[in-house]
């Protein structure tokens, strides 16, 4: 009697095991994906950020361009 208590304790603490591993291998799983998801997040925003910052720079530089013209170039009237 105590050998079969012994092999189903056995029994059920390797499936238990089993079971644990798993579930440890699909939440990995899920964390490597949600991970993959943010870096793409990540280097879209960076992208925007950039693309952002060089309308800025355009947009200052032709405003610049539009006071150097207005300030060189005398009005003929």
């Amino acid at each position: 009697m105590n050998g079969e208590i012994l092999q189903l304790i056995d029994v059920a603490l390797s499936v238990s095991i089993a079971a644990a591993t798993i579930w440890i291998a699909y939440v990995a799983n899920k964390i490597s994906k949600l991970q993959l998801k943010m870096d793409v997040e990540s280097q879209k925003l960076a992208w925007c950020r950039s693309c952002l910052h060089a309308m800025s720079q355009a947009v200052s530089l032709s405003e610049l361009s539009a006071e150097e013209i207005s300030n060189e170039v005398p009005l003929v009237s």
